[in-house]
């Protein structure tokens, strides 16, 4: 045998040996060394259905392969496995495949209940090797022309969380061609996943392993929101229930360096129709049609991220703030951290430190439009609401760099007719903004539920405005520095008492111009304050409350009264200027019968200059009209903001219809004011809390009507206080002063105005008399009676003097009357009249002697004067007539048993006269006589020498009694009021 043809048969024969080897018994080994490795290394099951290896070619062939869970499950797996190494390898000088492909590959990864996986233990398993130190980093040389990757899944479940979540990818197709481990190769490939609910992630691009790095592009398409909401949807209080994300980028990846090199290039995000709900509630709280992002551009590396546009249009978020004051959006996305507690700590230990160097973020614009919030405020009894819609917003060269600012322009409906509008620049670091504002027509009754917290007001109508510029700066530890600077405005303002349904506040317009309001350091200060038509209502309801504190009281009653515990210095204020323009106010005293009513109208005036300032003195000037023809006028200097309250104001009015005030003056003083008009004249001084007050009171022509009852009317004589006070000209003239310490608890402004007339009232009527003698001049207590002897009615020359010093003083006081009692003596003025009338029987016993009659005497016998001998005869004379005896046996019943004595004939007179008196009989008729005769003379004289007109003087009923242990006896005089 030829050696050719010998070598050709061995040939022949390897090749059958190889061939058979490769075919049949490599398979063989492979599949059981695959299996016992796996369940070696590993300790998981394993099952290969084939293994095919072509010698020829150099592939291997793996079908139905599956490795399973320690609990029989299937983990890992795949149909088929086709590696096809290249003998083109040798001249490479590389390990070459031409082809590996895989199809169906099947994975299932799982988050066990305990937080591991399900392939922790595998990782156990396979403990490291530790490096060679002559080992080079160098790869080793691969090119593999086509790897491919086709039906792959990937099935991935988390029950380490309360709500388990599930998520799977098929189909997963990958490529790789032309891929190499030489340095700077870059190999193209692509990627395709494809989850169970349609979402679509792909990727296609370069990668190249020395260095390691990527080039190419990814998308992310029909991403549903409520998938990612399903991952965190125990650690969160909200259901995403709709939306789609579209993400699509280029990226550049580069490992090579010492720090990362990752950017993406041209991101764009679409997020449509994004539906967010509070857990358990199907009301949509957040609704966003449309919101795109597009020019991404993100550098890892130099922590630089920018985007070129922002847009979004046609959102609608609701919120409320909860009963505890806080926004729903705080709890709604406030997350659980109970879910991750066992991953907390550790991976806060791992966490490196913070790079110092910190993100550049700007957006080139953002734009938001027709966008829409709906507020309520649920800390209310009543909720609140408020719409925001439309918002729309744009913002210009948004940065985080220091100093960097951003163009803002915001524009809002508050309402529906409310305006808002922003425009200025902001910046985020520093933060700070610098903005204009305006913002016209906001509906106040918006915002009645506040009202009703503090007060019961209905608001009828209003709406507020202001324009001015806004500026904020952030100042450190020190907080933020914070100025408002313009004007604010509340026009057609009204208000109503809802308790009773009545005007309680309203004005034309009330504007703020001028206003500068500083935060840090605190200071405001107002030009000019221009109240127009403004109007006020105060009534006293039937029950004797005021509506002022029915208004102003909580629904428990207490009139509110928020004031801090905390003692906080007072910011300091200004205010050049208040202007009142025609403004009016009505009182109403509905607890009267009949009511009462007053008004100021058409008040106009300024205050000019009030300050905080202590020193500070505002100039009043205001004037106007009660009930519309009764001019006032309030004047003076005034401190209001100060912590001492100054006030030196002199108020004046002129010509009030007292008669206006009858319901008051028939509750307090029982008679009605038929007529009369009132002046006042009011100073009030305020300094250090203590109040000195000059109340001048001018009445004109003041005079009572007719009486009416009346249980909390006085018993002081007030018509006599009237007519005291009331000169012949019909008017009256107070000086009412009062006082007041405002630090006494028990200070009130009306009481003390009520306890000074009082007082007065009380002065004049219990000394009538001395206020006359202050007008005339003399003892007021001498005016109040006049003398007589006693037995006569005559007036004496003093008595006269007072008679015409009280006819004066009744001239002077026209209003008064004086009444006159007549009064006798039951002891005195009978003895005198009894001597009288036996004085006037002496007389008439002289005319009856002969030589009376032969020598003519007068006939009239008062007008008989009796010698000392005459009187001592007839009194003999009369004695023995009425005795019929001697007066000397007076003295001898005296002394029976002696001698008569010698009595001195003064002696024996005064004894007959006075035995002759007590046996004169003096009846009462002639003591009432001398009692009216008494009153008649002091009438007379009034009348007929001091001109008093006859309705001013009375005699009333006399007055019989013993009344005088004096020498003479008084006749009292008592004033009265017409």
């Amino acid at each position: 045998m030829s050696r050719t043809k010998k070598g050709a048969i061995i040939t022949a024969i390897l090749i059958s040996l190889y061939g058979v080897f490769g075919f049949l018994i490599v398979p063989y080994i492979l599949k059981a060394n695959l299996i016992s490795g796996i369940v070696g290394q590993l300790g998981r099951n394993a099952t290969v259905n084939e293994v095919k290896v072509n010698p020829f070619v150099l592939s291997v062939t793996v079908r139905g392969f599956e490795m399973s869970e320690p609990d029989g499950e299937r983990f890992v797996g795949f149909e088929e496995l086709y590696v096809n190494f290249q003998f083109s390898s040798i001249f490479r000088r590389a390990y070459t495949f031409d082809e590996i492909r895989m199809i169906a590959p099947d994975v299932r990864v799982k988050v066990l209940p305990n937080g591991s996986l399900n392939f922790s233990d595998l990782l156990a398993s396979s403990e490291p090797e530790e490096p060679r130190l002559d080992e080079s980093n160098e790869l080793p040389p691969i090119l593999i022309f086509r790897l491919q990757i086709e039906e792959g899944r990937l099935e991935f479940s988390d029950f380490a969380r309360s709500s388990p979540f599930e998520m799977d990818f098929f189909p997963i197709q990958i490529s790789l061609n032309n891929f190499s481990t030489h340095k700077h190769s870059k190999s193209p490939y692509a990627f395709t996943a494809t989850t169970g609910k349609g979402e679509v992630v792909s990727c296609e691009g370069n990668i190249s392993v020395d260095p390691f790095g990527s080039q190419g592009r990814f998308v992310l398409t029909g991403i549903k929101t409520h998938t990612l909401w399903e991952y965190i949807q125990d650690q969160v209080h909200f259901e995403v229930t709709g939306g789609l994300i579209d993400l699509a980028a280029r990226y550049d990846m580069d490992a090579g360096e010492e720090v990362l090199h990752f950017e993406v290039i041209d991101g764009e995000l679409e997020l449509n129709e994004l539906t967010l709900v509070e857990k358990g509630v199907n009301t949509t709280l957040i609704s966003v049609p449309c919101f795109s992002v597009k020019g991404v551009h993100i550098d890892l590396s130099n922590k630089k991220a920018i985007c070129a546009s922002v847009n979004s249009n046609n959102a609608l978020f609701k919120s409320w703030l909860t009963s505890d004051g806080t926004l729903n959006y705080q709890a709604l996305f406030a997350i659980d951290s109970s879910e991750n507690e066992s991953n907390t700590s550790s991976e806060t230990q791992d966490q490196p430190e913070a790079d110092s160097q910190p993100w550049r973020i700007s957006i080139k614009e953002l734009t938001l439009e027709n966008y829409g919030v709906a507020l309520e405020g649920r800390t209310l009894v009543k909720p609140m609401h408020v719409n925001l819609e439309p918002i729309n917003l744009n913002l210009k060269n948004l940065s985080n760099q220091k100093d960097s600012q951003a163009e803002l322009v915001l524009t809002l409906k508050v309402n529906q007719t409310g305006t808002v509008g922003v425009k200025g620049l902001v910046s985020i670091d520093p933060i700070s903004m610098d903005l204009s504002l305006q913002v016209a027509r906001i509906a106040l009754k918006s915002f009645q539920s506040y009202v009703d917290s503090v007060a019961q007001l209905e608001l009828v109508t209003g709406t507020a405005g202001l324009d001015g510029k806004f500026q904020y700066r952030t100042l450190g530890s020190h907080g933020p520095e914070m100025s408002y600077k313009g004007s604010v405005s509340i026009n057609s303002f009204e208000a109503v008492d809802r308790l009773h349904s009545e005007d309680f506040l309203k004005w034309e317009s009330l504007l703020f111009n001028g206003l500068l309001l500083d935060v840090q350091p605190d200071k405001l200060s107002i030009s000019e304050i221009v109240a127009n038509q403004p109007y006020a209502r105060v009534i006293i309801w039937p029950d004797s409350t005021v509506n002022l504190t029915g208004i102003f009281s909580t629904q428990d009653g207490e009139t509110t009264n928020d004031v801090d515990s905390e003692v906080q210095s007072p910011i300091p204020v200004t205010i050049d200027t208040v202007c009142i323009e025609n403004a009016s106010v009505n009182f109403s005293d509905l607890s009267l019968k009949p009511n009462f009513a007053i008004g100021i109208q058409s008040l106009n005036g300024t205050i000019r200059g009030l300050s905080s300032n202590s020193l500070a003195r505002a100039d009043v000037l205001l004037e106007g009209k009660v009930d519309k023809y009764a001019p006032v006028k309030i004047a003076g200097q005034i401190n209001p903001l100060s912590e001492d309250v100054y006030t030196d104001l002199a108020l004046f009015l002129k010509n009030i219809e007292l008669s206006t005030f009858t319901p008051y003056s028939g509750k307090f003083t029982g008679y009605a004011i038929n007529k009369g008009k009132l002046l006042l004249d009011l100073k009030y001084k305020l300094s250090e809390n203590l109040l000195v007050g000059e109340n001048k009171i001018f009445a004109d022509q003041f005079t009572f009507g007719e009486r009416i009852d009346s249980p909390d009317a006085t018993t002081l004589p007030v018509r006599l206080a009237v007519a005291l006070l009331r000169d012949r000209e019909g008017k009256i003239d107070i000086d009412l002063p009062v006082r007041g310490d405002l630090n006494d608890p028990e200070f009130s402004y009306g009481r003390i105005m009520v306890n000074a007339l009082v007082n007065l009232i009380t002065k004049i009527v219990s000394s009538p008399f001395d206020m006359l003698a202050d007008l005339v001049g003399g003892d007021g207590e001498g005016l109040s009676f006049v003398e007589f002897e006693f037995g006569s009615a005559a007036l004496g020359t003093e008595q006269i003097r007072k008679l015409e010093q009280l006819a004066k003083g009744l001239h002077k006081r026209p209003a008064l009357r004086v009444e006159i009692k007549g009064v006798a003596d039951t002891e005195h003025d009978r003895v005198a009249l009894a001597e009288a009338e036996l004085l006037s029987q002496l007389k008439r016993a002289k005319l009856e002697e002969p030589a009376a009659v032969e020598l003519s005497l007068p006939v009239r016998s008062e007008d008989i004067s009796l010698s000392d001998e005459d009187y001592a005869f007839l009194i003999t004379q009369a004695y023995a007539d009425r005795f019929g005896e001697h007066p000397m046996t007076l003295f001898k019943i005296e002394s029976e048993t002696s001698e008569p004595p010698q009595i001195e004939p003064e002696v024996l007179v005064a004894a007959a006269k006075q035995r002759l008196i007590e046996k004169m009989a003096v009846d009462e008729t002639s003591l009432r006589r001398l009692a009216q005769e008494r009153a008649k003379q002091i009438k007379d004289h009034l009348i007929l020498k001091g001109e008093i007109p006859n309705e001013q003087v009375f005699m009333v009923e006399i007055k019989i009694d013993h009344v005088s242990d004096a020498d003479t006896i008084g006749t009292n005089l008592t004033l009265s009021g017409i």
